[in-house]
C-alpha cells in the first residue's frame, strides 16, 4: 500500500478560493434572483417575497416577475407583476453600489407557479435574471405550494452505500483479480441479495445502490437507458428480488438516478448529435456550431437541459418507472447541474405518485445552496460536516473547538431542513482510512463522533470493515483517478471485526434511541483534541490525541460505559481512562437497562 496522502480532493465547482471568488463575483453583475423567495417553502395561504439583485453594471427603470399559475412555461405567462425598488446596498467586492427589488404575492391554493424575472433599461431594453451560461436563455424558476414535508422515515435513516460492482459476485463466487480499477470486477444485484443478511444485521434501514441502469463504464454515471438494467449486474427480475427481500427485512431501497447528463452513447443523444432537426436536440445543449454542453467537459457525458419541458418530462417519466415499480427514493447525482426549478417539479410530479419517496441532492456546494433546496428536494448529503470531520479527526487541522463551533452554526442553519445526511467518505476520494494511513482506532473515533450526532446517516461500503485503498487517488502526473475509492468489498477472513463490531452497536443505539431527533449540547472542547457533550441522556467523550489522558467524571453522577471505540477504554469509579485516539459513551447509572 502506498503511503503517500494528499489532502482533501472534494468534487464540485466551488472547490477552491479563486472558484469561491469567482461565484460571488458572478452575483454582482446583471439581475440575480437565485430563486430567493420567503418564505423559502410556501404553504397554501402565505403570501411570497420575490427578491432580486440589480448589478453595480446595470441599470433599469422597470423590473417584472412574468408568472404562471399551472405550471406552464413562463414564455405563456399571463400576469406580468412589477416588482418595486427596496433598497441599495455597498458591495466593497464589486467597488459600488447595488440595487435590490421586491414583490409579494398571495399564495392560495395548492399549485404550481413558473416564473422568469426581467428588467427594462431606459431605451427599452429587456435584461433576464440568471440567464443560462451555456445557452444564454432566461432564467426559469418555480416554486411548489403545497403541504408536502420531509418524509419522516428519512430524518431517522441509516443508509448503507452500496457500489455495485465492487460488492459482491453472488453465489459465494469470490472476486477475480483485474488489471485496473477502471475495469470491471464482477460485482452484481445477486451479490447484494445474497449478503441483504448482513446490510440488515449491520443495523442500517435503507440501501443506496450506485447507479445500475445500463452504461459503457463500470461507475454506470453515464447512462444509456434510464429504464432497464444493465445486464452484466443482473435482470430486471434481480431487481425486482432484491426490492423485495429488502423490504422484507426492513430496508428501503434508494437508487443512484443521474439527471444531469447521460452517456454519449444514449440513442436519444446519438439521434440529437447526427440530426440536427431532430425534436430530441431540444433535450440537449447545443451551441450553433453544432457543439454541446458536457459534464465538466467530459465529452462522453454530455448535459442535459431539464430546463426544456421536453427535456423535464423525460426524466421525470424515467424515475417515475422506478419509483411505481416501489423504490423508496433516488440519491440524485449533481444535483447542481439541473436548476431548482426542475427539481421543484421533479418532487412535486414523483411525490403524487409516492407520498413518502425521498430525494436526496449530491450537491457540493455551499451551505447557502444546501438550504436552498427546502422545499424543492428533501435531503442532501453533508459534504459541509464531511470536511470538518476529516479535518478534525483525518487531517487534525481543526480544533475541538472550532469543529463545536462550525457544527452549532450548521444545525442551526438547517433547523427548518432539507434533512441532512453524514457520511465520512465516498466513491469520490480518499477513503477516511487511507487518510488516517490504515489507523483503525482513529477511524473508529471519527464513526463515534458521527453515529453519536443528529442527522441521517451514510456509510460506505467496507468502511465498516476496515476497507482500505491501493493507491492515493492523486498520481505523481499530478492526475486524480477516483476509481482508487472503489477497492473490491472485504468478505471473510479479511473483515476487520473489531471495526465491524462497533459499527453494529453505534448503529443499533442510535436506532434504539432515536440519537437522530436529540440536540447535542457541548460539555468541554479542549485544546488537546478532547471533546466531551451530551446526545440526549448520554455523555460522549472523544479524545483527539496520541496520548492516553483520564477524565474525572463525580460531577456528572453516577455513570455506565455503554461503547467505547477500544477495550483499553477504562471507567474505575469516577475516572475514565481513554486510551490514544479513542471515544467512549457513558450513560447514567440510574438509566440503564434492567434497572430501577
Amino acid at each position: 500500500m502506498d503511503s503517500a496522502v494528499t489532502g482533501d480532493f472534494i468534487f464540485g465547482t466551488l472547490g477552491t478560493d479563486e472558484l469561491r471568488l469567482t461565484h460571488e463575483q458572478s452575483r454582482l453583475h446583471g439581475l440575480w434572483h437565485g430563486s430567493r423567495i420567503s418564505p423559502v417553502d410556501p404553504k397554501p395561504g402565505d403570501s411570497i417575497t420575490f427578491t432580486v439583485s440589480v448589478g453595480v453594471d446595470t441599470a433599469v427603470e422597470r423590473i417584472q416577475l412574468l408568472l404562471t399559475r399551472d405550471g406552464s412555461h413562463p414564455r405563456n405567462a399571463s400576469e406580468n407583476i412589477d416588482m418595486q425598488q427596496s433598497s441599495t446596498e455597498w458591495s466593497t467586492l464589486a467597488w459600488g453600489y447595488r440595487e435590490t427589488w421586491t414583490c409579494q404575492i398571495p399564495a392560495q391554493t395548492d399549485e404550481l407557479w413558473r416564473y422568469s424575472i426581467r428588467g427594462v433599461t431606459a431605451n427599452g431594453e429587456m435584461i433576464w435574471a440568471d440567464v443560462h451560461s451555456f445557452t444564454s436563455e432566461p432564467g426559469i424558476f418555480a416554486i411548489s405550494i403545497d403541504e408536502l414535508d420531509d418524509p419522516a422515515w428519512f430524518k431517522r435513516a441509516n443508509i448503507y452505500q452500496v457500489f455495485v460492482d465492487r460488492f459482491a459476485r453472488g453465489n459465494d463466487v469470490p472476486f477475480e483479480s483485474r488489471e485496473t480499477l477502471m475495469d470491471i470486477w464482477g460485482g452484481t444485484l445477486r451479490g447484494v441479495i445474497d449478503h441483504l443478511p448482513y446490510i440488515k444485521q449491520l443495523g442500517v434501514n435503507a440501501i443506496w445502490l450506485s447507479p445500475i441502469s445500463p452504461s459503457p463504464t463500470h461507475h454506470g454515471y453515464d447512462v444509456t437507458d434510464y429504464t432497464a438494467i444493465e445486464p452484466r449486474l443482473g435482470t430486471m427480475a434481480d431487481f425486482d428480488e432484491l426490492l423485495t427481500k429488502a423490504h422484507g427485512l426492513g430496508l428501503r431501497v434508494i437508487l443512484d438516478f443521474v439527471a444531469s447528463h447521460c452517456s454519449n452513447l444514449h440513442p436519444t443523444f446519438a439521434k440529437a448529435l447526427r440530426d440536427s432537426g431532430a425534436p430530441e436536440r431540444e433535450i440537449f445543449l447545443f451551441d450553433a456550431d453544432g457543439g454541446y454542453d458536457s459534464f465538466f467537459g467530459v465529452q462522453e457525458m454530455p448535459r442535459i437541459n431539464g430546463d426544456n419541458d421536453v427535456a423535464a418530462t423525460w426524466l421525470i417519466d424515467a424515475a417515475r418507472f422506478w419509483a411505481e415499480r416501489g423504490v423508496d427514493g433516488f440519491r440524485l447525482d449533481y444535483a447542481i447541474g439541473q436548476s431548482l426549478q426542475f427539481w421543484t417539479r421533479f418532487r412535486r410530479e414523483l411525490r403524487f405518485i409516492k407520498p413518502d419517496l425521498v430525494l436526496v441532492a449530491e450537491a457540493v456546494d455551499s451551505a447557502e445552496t444546501l438550504q436552498s433546496y427546502r422545499g424543492r428536494l428533501d435531503g442532501v448529503l453533508d459534504f459541509l460536516f464531511l470536511e470538518k470531520v476529516r479535518s478534525f479527526i483525518g487531517f487534525e487541522k481543526e480544533s475541538a473547538v472550532d469543529f463545536w463551533r462550525f457544527l452549532e452554526r450548521h444545525q442551526r442553519w438547517f433547523a427548518e431542513g432539507p434533512v441532512r445526511a453524514t457520511f465520512l467518505d465516498n466513491h469520490d476520494m480518499n477513503r477516511l482510512l487511507w487518510v488516517l494511513q490504515g489507523d483503525t482506532e482513529r477511524l473508529k473515533l471519527a464513526a463515534m463522533l458521527q453515529m453519536s450526532l443528529p442527522s441521517a446517516t451514510v456509510t460506505y461500503y467496507g468502511t465498516e470493515v476496515g476497507l482500505n485503498q491501493w493507491h492515493d487517488l492523486e498520481y505523481p502526473d499530478g492526475s486524480r483517478r477516483m476509481e482508487e475509492s472503489r477497492t473490491p468489498m472485504l468478505w471473510g477472513d479479511d473483515v476487520d471485526r473489531d471495526v465491524q463490531e462497533l459499527y453494529r452497536s453505534l448503529l443499533f443505539w442510535r436506532d434504539r434511541h432515536s440519537i437522530a431527533s436529540l440536540t447535542p449540547s457541548l460539555v468541554h472542547a479542549g485544546d488537546d483534541g478532547t471533546l466531551i457533550y451530551r446526545i440526549g441522556p448520554w455523555l460522549v467523550l472523544l479524545n483527539r490525541s496520541e496520548n492516553e489522558i483520564e477524565i474525572e467524571l463525580g460531577s456528572y453522577g453516577s455513570l455506565w460505559l455503554m461503547l467505547a471505540t477500544s477495550n483499553t477504554v477504562r471507567l474505575h469509579g469516577s475516572r475514565l481512562v481513554l486510551s490514544r485516539y479513542s471515544g467512549a459513551v457513558l450513560g447514567h447509572e440510574h438509566a440503564r437497562p434492567g434497572m430501577r
